[in-house]
């Protein structure tokens, strides 16, 4: 059975992909929720905002990363889905 998240945890989650330099910072890994993937802080070399949001190394430079310091759990690919389901 998959796992479900209410709609107010992933709204709450959506935060954290915008002006999250200083959490993304703290992560050790992140995941993308428009492309899926999950890669290292250290992958990051991109920020838009002023410089303030992550952006996905890997498609296109979307700003719909979020990192394990937000304590979600990104590592979970249902969790990403489900995440790019509403906002994607």
């Amino acid at each position: 059975m998959a796992v479900k998240w209410t709609l107010q945890t992933l709204i709450a989650a959506h935060s954290h992909c915008q002006k999250n330099k200083v959490e993304i910072l703290q992560s050790t890994l992140c995941g993308c929720i428009q492309c899926l993937a999950q890669f290292e802080r250290s992958e990051i070399f991109d920020w838009d905002d002023d410089q303030e949001t992550a952006m996905c190394p890997l498609c296109d430079g979307s700003s719909s990363v979020i990192g394990n310091a937000s304590k979600y759990p990104i590592e979970n690919i249902e969790f990403l889905q489900m995440m790019k389901d509403k906002w994607v």
